[in-house]
């Protein structure tokens, strides 16, 4: 297979018409494929080539390149310091006897200097053209002897897409692969081609990637295969020795932020990292920015060869700036999921650039409609150049007889996002769109539904909106969109059956077709009791969004699959799926109240967990002021108290910040987002103002499967009673059964901490042992971390005997101690981790201790 065959056709075309070509690229990227085949064609079709080949241990000897040349004033030096203009003389007249010259070189970075001005002069005098193969120039690139004409081409060999590299797979296993391995790999080679290669035939031979009868497939936990070494380190290939033990202590240290990383590691280190592209930095939710080793492959090949790395040299670099290396350094590789996640947001990032500049270039050629939605849509995931939107909307002019309604209706809506959430002009942006639905009857249904969704999306519910779309979803001819806002503004209402009646009685649109239906199903799922169904399908939703690339899928089946998560008591879950979608960044327009959404909820996870620092990181810059708050400001302040109400154990600051939220959400006729906050309050710390609301709104709008919740929670909060063992019984087969054994919990320690005569220590008995019939580790996560407290239990025996070992001795020496293999060892402490909620070594070693007792 011929990955390069294009660039390789332009290259040659270029070449035969006398212009230069500077073809750029990583090591491994392809580029020295491109070059060999160039000059193979070349040579077939008779044209002369002086190919240059450089190489890194020859960089400072003079003349060394030119050798490969056979020049006879270079051959015949006998000892004797060589006149470069000799050389260029003797080059110069090879250069003009050939009919067809071409000069090659190839790894420009590792040409002596003297062969570069040799070659420079000798192209200079007879315009020869010239084809320079190298890497791409950075802030530490200083020796630029080589001059290459004004009129060159500059042609990149960036990372490959999904689509190259499901081919190159294909082509490499002669065979399909599913997506999933396809992204996997994509990840863990960071789109090399050479690497991917690699990759795919050490994990076919392995038995990592079987062959089923529909295609190729991962059939191990990951792709790491010691075979893979030789090919992986050659990305090192001509480094000196402070910037190879700099890429081994990164890879020992795991993603670091990058101010330790600086004190660390000395900038000579770094800074050949950092040119070949072997670094990648990620700004995490909290504002600090961290750096890791790149790509992943590279971590576990260096991680696998860390016997060179002394443990006792890591820890007396790393002790005095408070840093322990992740893992142990001589053990097999750890698997550190934050390298994905940074891998995946790099090659966003990356992407996202490329097809951004290429479809500006576009739109500044030629500025319609068509090549301005294009590169809006290709940017409006990510955190777009607003210098350049705003310019797009300024000289964009809309015609009045433009045809394709779809994309003109596209540009409309994403104008209007702008003007509501960027430029913070509602009505602005409400005034635009109602001017071109009077002037373009034709996609006015479509603009007058998005008119009502941004205004719910930023304000309050709009009133009249059911007469307003009605005309637009009548059985004989639906509107999609109007449809789908429809059903959306009924869920918000908290009308989940009148949304299913235009969903399923108005519309062909099949359920979770589309990113926004997904979000508008899931709430619908939440506000129905439906939790582990949602948080099935929200989940799967988000993993093929992360193996299609669709960086808004991840945002909004992230959202919705952390709250059904969250609610149904699976936490660690919950925040690696919204890690996940953090590292990406901020998205536009109507998806960024969800991701400040997600940094509160992972912010009041954090708390009800004791992570106090992490916590008010989170919750501050999900509420930092230039972000669009679509929760609404109230709402921004409040879940602060919340989360330091939670982290004082501040009972009063708790219930009456979810009070604030309420009120807000009510305020704004978002009856929907009103019920899952009083769903979060009753897992966190209800009171009985927040279970009076929760039982109302389950009452009034007839959400039948949240009737039982409601009812035990006014029994055990308001009545102070007991629940009957069908209520409970009940409760224990359902999706409400996290957070019904909270409310017990809760409960229970209300009832033995109250002062006086209200204290109950019988009705406290008994709900602990009602509490036990929800299984160890249930009750409340919140305020004195009962998780945490109640986990020991959930270690194995042998899990446990591990966990006493963990602080004193490293994997392989506990490993030699019980007769078992290092990877036995991990899984065990990884497992230990899990199950605790630990957040190290010495954490774990303290549960098991307790369990021990």
């Amino acid at each position: 297979m011929n990955l390069f065959e294009e660039e390789t056709v332009r290259v040659l075309e270029l070449l035969r018409s006398g212009t230069s070509v500077a073809l750029v690229g990583m090591i491994g990227s392809g580029r020295s494929e491109v070059v060999r085949a160039v000059v193979t064609e070349l040579e077939r079709t008779g044209a002369s080539v002086e190919h240059v080949r450089g190489h890194a241990g020859l960089r400072k000897v003079p003349l060394a390149a030119l050798r490969s040349l056979d020049l006879d004033v270079v051959q015949r030096t006998g000892g004797r310091p060589l006149d470069l203009l000799d050389v260029a003389d003797a080059l110069s007249r090879r250069l003009t006897a050939s009919s067809q010259p071409v000069l090659v070189v190839d790894d420009l970075e590792t040409v002596d200097p003297e062969s570069l001005t040799v070659v420079d002069i000798a192209r200079e005098r007879t315009g020869t053209p010239l084809l320079a193969a190298k890497r791409p120039r950075t802030m530490h690139d200083t020796d630029q002897v080589l001059t290459l004409p004004p009129d060159q081409v500059r042609i990149e060999l960036g990372a490959l897409r999904y689509d190259d590299v499901s081919a190159l797979l294909g082509a490499t296993l002669d065979g399909p692969v599913d997506s999933g391995t396809v992204v996997r790999v994509l990840t863990y080679t960071a789109g090399n081609p050479r690497l991917v290669v690699s990759v795919a035939l050490t994990a076919a031979r392995d038995g990592l990637l079987t062959r089923y009868a529909d295609g190729w497939r991962i059939s191990a936990p990951d792709l790491w295969s010691p075979s893979s070494c030789g090919v992986v380190e050659s990305l090192l290939h001509g480094l000196d020795r402070p910037a190879r033990d700099a890429a081994l202590l990164l890879a020992g240290l795991g993603t670091q932020p990058l101010d330790t990383v600086l004190d660390v590691i000395a900038p000579s280190g770094l800074e050949p990292l950092e040119e070949r592209g072997l670094l990648a930095f990620v700004e995490e939710p909290d504002g600090r920015t961290t750096a890791t080793v790149t790509p992943p492959v590279l971590v576990d090949c260096l991680t696998y060869r860390r016997s060179e790395v002394p443990r006792a040299w890591a820890r007396a670099v790393l002790a005095p700036h408070g840093v322990t290396p992740t893992s142990d350094l001589r053990s097999a590789p750890r698997r550190d999921g934050s390298r994905q996640d940074a891998a995946l947001a790099r090659y966003h990032e990356v992407q996202a650039d490329v097809l951004g500049n290429a479809r500006w270039a576009q739109w500044e050629e030629e500025p319609t409609v068509a090549n301005a939605e294009a590169y809006l849509s290709a940017v409006w995931e990510a955190s777009p150049d607003a210098r350049r939107v705003e310019e797009v909307f300024r000289a964009t002019v809309v015609p009045p007889d433009a045809t394709d309604v779809v994309v003109l209706t596209r540009y409309l809506t994403l104008e209007a996002q702008w003007d509501g959430y960027v430029r913070r002009n509602l009505s602005g942006a409400l005034a635009r769109l109602r001017g071109y639905a009077h002037d373009r009857p034709e996609i006015a249904p479509e603009l007058v539904a998005y008119d009502l969704l941004l205004q719910a999306a930023i304000g309050p519910v709009p009133d009249g909106y059911v007469e307003l779309l009605g005309p637009y979803v009548e059985p004989d001819a639906p509107r999609a969109l109007p449809v789908r806002v429809l059903a959306y503004l009924h869920t918000l209402a908290l009308e989940p059956a009148a949304a299913q009646r235009v969903l399923e009685t108005q519309t062909p649109v099949s359920r979770f077709s589309e990113d926004y239906d997904l979000f508008r199903d899931g709430l619908l799922s939440l506000v129905r009791g439906r939790w582990t169904e949602i948080a099935t399908v929200a989940t799967e939703a988000w993993a093929q969004s992360r193996r299609d690339l669709n960086r808004l899928g991840q945002s909004v089946a992230g959202y919705v699959a952390s709250l059904a998560l969250f609610v149904t008591g699976r936490w660690n879950e919950a925040e690696s799926i919204m890690h996940s979608v953090f590292v990406l960044g901020r998205p536009s327009g109507l998806m960024s109240p969800l991701h400040a959404g997600m940094l509160r909820l992972s912010g009041l996870v954090a708390a009800c967990e004791g992570r106090v620092d992490v916590a008010e990181s989170l919750v501050a810059h999900a509420d930092r002021p230039h972000t669009p708050d679509g929760p609404g400001p109230t709402t921004a302040r409040a879940f602060s108290d919340v989360v330091r109400g939670v982290v004082d154990k501040d009972a009063s600051q708790v219930t009456a910040a979810f009070a604030a939220v309420a009120d807000e959400r009510r305020g704004r006729g978002l009856a929907a987002t009103e019920l899952l906050e009083l769903l979060l309050q009753l897992v966190v710390l209800p009171d009985a103002a927040g279970v009076r609301r929760f039982g109302r709104l389950v009452e009034s709008h007839e959400l039948d499967e949240l009737v039982p919740l409601a009812h035990l929670a006014t029994v055990l909060v308001v009545d102070d009673g007991l629940p009957t063992d069908d209520e409970v019984a009940a409760l224990l087969s359902s999706d409400q059964r996290f957070v019904a054994a909270c409310l017990v919990g809760h409960a229970a320690r209300a009832a033995r901490a109250a002062d006086g005569a209200r204290a109950d220590g019988a009705r406290a008995d008994a709900l602990d042992e009602i509490l036990t019939q929800f299984g160890p580790g249930s009750g409340p996560h919140a305020l004195d971390v009962a998780r945490r407290e109640a986990s020991p239990s959930l270690l194995t025996d042998r899990e446990t005997e591990v966990a006493l070992l963990a602080t004193t001795l490293r994997n392989v020496e506990i490993a030699e101690r019980l007769g078992v293999s290092v990877r036995t060892v991990e899984n065990h402490v990884s497992n230990g981790m899990r199950k605790s909620g630990a957040r190290n070594r010495d954490d774990l070693s303290q549960v098991a201790a307790r369990r021990a007792r």
